[in-house]
């Protein structure tokens, strides 16, 4: 997140795209546990605070355009 990091938790863990299974074929799929023993690939938001978000991005547009 670029705005502010601290908008959101993230966590590092490996994640890939399901290819062989006929029934989840293209579900992304994280290793949440750690169990498959690879590396982490992704930094994976895991929460977001959806309203400081909204209250920067209008600050932030208000900033630009000159309203109040």
């Amino acid at each position: 997140m670029v705005l502010d990091r601290t908008l959101v938790e993230t966590r590092l863990m490996y994640v890939d795209v399901e290819t062989q299974s006929e029934l989840t074929r293209g579900e992304t799929v994280g290793d949440v546990w750690g169990i498959t023993g690879h590396d982490p690939n992704v930094e994976v938001c895991l929460d977001a605070d959806g309203d400081r978000f909204f209250e920067l991005l209008i600050d932030r547009l208000r900033a630009k355009w000159g309203r109040k």
